[in-house]
């Protein structure tokens, strides 16, 4: 049957804590071959609906929304005065 953890969450081959199929390989070649097939393993660009549950139980958190909140951006810029620009004012 399915497996699942100890958090009760079916096991995620997309969770980003899998290795992908080519992890430590020096070739590019398939090193982990999943049992179950057309699936995709570990996904590097965001948590899985599964990655988020479990946090959830973890932490005992209650919330049900599996969708992440919306990032934001932050930049900030750097001006540099030379000591020779602050002579010459």
């Amino acid at each position: 049957g399915d497996q699942e953890d100890a958090l009760n969450i079916q096991y995620d081959y997309g969770s980003v804590m899998h290795y992908p199929r080519d992890a430590f390989s020096k070739n590019g070649q398939t090193t982990i071959e999943p049992l179950q097939s057309n699936v995709t393993l570990g996904e590097r660009i965001t948590l899985s609906a599964n990655d988020i549950q479990e946090v959830r139980n973890f932490y005992n958190c209650t919330g049900t929304d599996h969708t992440l909140p919306a990032t934001t951006t932050t930049s900030t810029s750097t001006t540099t005065t030379t000591k020779s620009e602050l002579i010459n004012a």
